[in-house]
Parts: C-alpha cells; sequence; structure tokens
C-alpha cells in the first residue's frame, strides 16, 4: 500500500524537486521549456511549448508570459483548465502539473498581481519585449507578397507590406536594444503575465530504478477543483482571470502519495 505524506504550502515537495532539478540544468536554457496543454475552443485540445519563469513570490502558482492575442488567451478565458509538463534530461525526471490558468492583462485591477505583470516585464530581453509591439497578430496567415512591376524604376526602391512589416519590427527590437532600461518602464498592452495555480502534481523519476509521486492539495478550491493560493473561491468565480479580494483563504496542505510507475 501506498503510503502517504504531507509538505506545506509554501515549498511543497514537487516544488523543491522541480526547482532543484532545472538548476541542475544551469547550461541548459531548454530546461525552462514545458508543454502546455488546453482546451481548444470548439472541442480538441490545443498543446504548445512555453518557458517556465520561475515561481509567483511564495504563493506557489508557476509564472509564464504570453501575447494578448495569442490563442492561448481566449482558450483560458473559455475554459481556465491547463496542464503543463516538464521533461529534464540530466535528471531523468518528468513533472506534470495541473491547475487553474490565470491571465493577468494591461486591464488587472488586483494591485498585486499588476505589480507582478509590470515585474515580469522588466525580466524579459528587450528584444522580446519589441515583439509584444509589432502589428502582426500570432497565428495569423502571413499576408502574400505583392506583385511588383519591374518596368517602373521606382518600383525598385518600395518594399512589400510583409518586407515592410519584418523591417518595422526589426527596427523596434534594434531600438530596443539601443535605448536599455529605457524600454523597459513602459510596459506593452499585449503584454500578460499568466498563472498556473497548481492543485495535481505528477512526478516520474526515472533514475536509479523508476519511481513516481503523486502529490495533491487540501483547502479552498474553486468549481474545477483548482487551488486558488491567495484567492477566495467567491472571487474565482467571477471568471476565468480570477482575482483577489484581499480575504486570506484557509490553509493549503499538499498530501504526497507513492504510486507505481
Amino acid at each position: 500500500m501506498a503510503a502517504a505524506s504531507t509538505g506545506t504550502a509554501s515549498t511543497p515537495t514537487w516544488q523543491a524537486s522541480l526547482q532543484q532539478g532545472i538548476a541542475r540544468h544551469k547550461n541548459d536554457p531548454t530546461a525552462k521549456y514545458c508543454q502546455l496543454a488546453t482546451a481548444a475552443i470548439g472541442g480538441g485540445a490545443s498543446c504548445r511549448t512555453w518557458v517556465f519563469r520561475g515561481f509567483y513570490e511564495d504563493k506557489g502558482a508557476l509564472k509564464f508570459v504570453t501575447d494578448r492575442r495569442s490563442q492561448k488567451v481566449p482558450e483560458i478565458a473559455a475554459d481556465p483548465a491547463g496542464e503543463v509538463c516538464f521533461c529534464l534530461k540530466k535528471t531523468r525526471e518528468q513533472f506534470r502539473v495541473k491547475g487553474r490558468l490565470q491571465v493577468v492583462d494591461a486591464g488587472e485591477s488586483d494591485e498585486a498581481l499588476a505589480k507582478a505583470r509590470r515585474h515580469q516585464w522588466t525580466q524579459i530581453s528587450p528584444a522580446s519585449q519589441a515583439s509584444f509591439e509589432t502589428s502582426l497578430i500570432p497565428g495569423l496567415e502571413v499576408p502574400p507578397e505583392p506583385q511588383t512591376d519591374h518596368s517602373d524604376d521606382a518600383g525598385a526602391t518600395g518594399t512589400t507590406q510583409e518586407g515592410s512589416q519584418t523591417h518595422r519590427r526589426g527596427g523596434e527590437e534594434e531600438a530596443s536594444v539601443s535605448e536599455g532600461d529605457a524600454s523597459r518602464s513602459s510596459v506593452s498592452d499585449e503584454f500578460c503575465l499568466v498563472l498556473l495555480w497548481p492543485s495535481f502534481v505528477d512526478h516520474l523519476r526515472l533514475v536509479d530504478g523508476q519511481s513516481r509521486s503523486i502529490h495533491k492539495i487540501t483547502g479552498d478550491r474553486d468549481g474545477g477543483g483548482a487551488i486558488l493560493a491567495g484567492v477566495t473561491a467567491a472571487a474565482a468565480m467571477k471568471g476565468a482571470r480570477g482575482g483577489t479580494d484581499g480575504v486570506p483563504q484557509s490553509p493549503i496542505t499538499w498530501v504526497t502519495m507513492a504510486v507505481n510507475p
């Protein structure tokens, strides 16, 4: 029979293991890459790779960033349930983290979350910042290149629509690099901080034999069963964006159980 043990909300066992595993890959930036699965609008599933940005203070939520115009945002609004999967090659571990996604955008009313979004903006590179300023909407088809009339010498000095957009975007990247910290003070309206509030973690280890552990929480949850660390159940029911109303929740406890691999 599997044994059960408990951890604290501040640093549960799985979180410490994930942080230690990533730290052992300090020379491999891809260790912070993980796959996010969400429910696609209209049915089916959506899966993509994105970059883990650490944990949200001591509240246990995983941090990511995205463009407000990306497909993820309406999918999360329609169904905030999500799961990410980490695969750490050096330590031979897999972490599947399931929970509730929350998008923190430019209209966020909670000051703590708005501050976290502004801070995260300063943590990304100028080139990444510039990508949020482009008018090119993620996922839309690239417009066809218009035909050029070579009989007109003036056409040789023109640029295509696609070319001008690419040049403009490149110019923004160059400007951001030259402006340095000055470019970091103004947060793009398209920039979103995304938090994953975990409620279930499946940790598989393939070193020194195989072992697997399941981590679940007890405490306040929303209707979908996801943890609401720092967020009351009443506030969560306001919608997929969630929010805080200043009312502390009851303590969260993580329960760990060893299972067959």
